[in-house]
């Protein structure tokens, strides 16, 4: 998965991914009910974190009162880079961290969030 990491569908094929391990051990990842039918634990997961990013973004401007956030990847972590500016942030500057690994910064303030959300 790594190798294909900044392929622009990773996020289906890494759905995919999951879910072709979740059919191939099917009786260790799914219950199953009073009435005999099993149900996998594994569905897509993607479409779930820029909702969850929105929403904790959501909860650090109105919860917190923060008046910016700020999001950092490895320069070469597309996906999480694309995940991040779904969500709003955008690109701002590049950071060693830990003087050795370079890494994108992104950030968002309240009025682009609540720009972004119109």
């Amino acid at each position: 998965m790594f190798e294909r990491q900044n392929e622009a569908n990773f996020a289906e094929i890494f759905d995919n991914t999951l879910l072709d391990i979740a059919k191939e051990n099917s009786d260790m990842f799914s219950v199953v009910t009073e009435g005999g039918e099993k149900i996998v634990l594994f569905e897509n997961i993607s479409k779930y974190v820029t909702e969850s990013g929105r929403a904790a973004l959501k909860f650090g401007f109105e919860v917190l009162g923060l008046t910016e956030i700020w999001g950092t990847c490895h320069e070469e972590n597309i996906a999480s880079r694309k995940s991040l500016e779904k969500c709003g942030l955008r690109f701002v500057d590049q950071i060693l961290y830990k003087n050795e690994i370079v890494c994108d910064r992104l950030k968002i303030t309240r009025e682009e969030l609540e720009a972004v959300a119109k």
